[in-house]
């Protein structure tokens, strides 16, 4: 999820307990807990509705319209050089889906940042430009 257009931060949406867990690599952009809920506040509110909308009615009838709830991952990495948020979001979910533990998370360095950064770079590069080695025959 992208905040004020300056942050990207990784979510996990549970939605059987309609819980967000964020997981956020520079936590100074939004320190305090009100600034994170004004950021967040827009998908806690929308996601009950937009579930019970378009879920089948079955499942639907179930669903409660509350506000989802957050809370802020602890003990991940933080980027403290900046610039580097969007990747490291993509490398948590990475990483949760994979089964790795957040303690894990918080053993990132930069010089790994570095590395899975020029990863994603040339995976980019690979699916909207094309192979360079085909490209370039």
């Amino acid at each position: 999820m992208n905040w004020g257009n300056t942050h990207w931060v990784g979510l996990l949406i549970n939605l059987r307990l309609a819980t967000i867990e964020i997981y956020d690599s520079y936590k100074t952009i939004a320190e305090t807990d009100q600034q994170v809920a004004d950021h967040m506040e827009p998908l806690l509110v929308s996601l009950p509705w937009v579930m019970k909308r378009y879920l089948p009615a079955e499942i639907a009838d179930s669903i409660s319209t509350a506000a989802y709830t957050w809370r802020r991952v602890d003990g991940i990495y933080q980027n403290l050089r900046s610039g580097d948020c969007g990747p490291c979001a993509m490398k948590f979910l990475e990483m949760h889906a994979a089964g790795i533990d957040v303690d894990d998370m918080g053993k990132l360095t930069d010089k790994d940042v570095d590395t899975f950064r020029a990863i994603y770079a040339m995976d980019c590069y690979e699916e909207f430009v094309g192979d360079p080695v085909v490209v370039n025959k």
